[in-house]
């Protein structure tokens, strides 16, 4: 198993966002993003037994109806980051461990706002 596509309908929020959360709503949105990435999985029946431990390339695309600030995007994305880590679809969010990239688009016409989540091994 070379790559594992996720989608998730929800949308991580801006960076702007995040920072004037109090530290609970912080908690709950950490947890929101963990159940999220276990459903998706949990969609896929992957077996992640064959997905092994080395450094892997995360491609983040948010699908809006409205763009937000280039660099707000992987700020709001960090606890979809730590919920790949705790599903141990990655090993660790460290620089050793995995590439991050973010980007966003605007959703086509009737295209339900979501985030697509591309992982790829780096090692093959």
């Amino acid at each position: 198993m070379n790559t594992i596509n996720l989608n998730i309908d929800a949308l991580t929020p801006s960076q702007n966002v995040v920072d004037r959360m109090n530290r609970w709503k912080k908690m709950e949105l950490r947890d929101f993003w963990y159940w999220l990435v276990k459903g998706a999985l949990g969609r896929q029946k992957l077996d992640l037994a064959q997905w092994k431990r080395e450094t892997k390339s995360v491609l983040v695309l948010r699908v809006s109806t409205k763009l937000i600030d280039d660099s707000n995007v992987p700020s709001g994305c960090k606890y979809l980051i730590d919920a790949l880590k705790n599903e141990k679809l990655i090993v660790d969010d460290s620089r050793k461990w995995v590439r991050n990239s973010f980007d966003q688009r605007k959703t086509n016409k009737g295209e339900i706002p979501h985030m697509e989540i591309t992982i790829s091994s780096m090692d093959e």
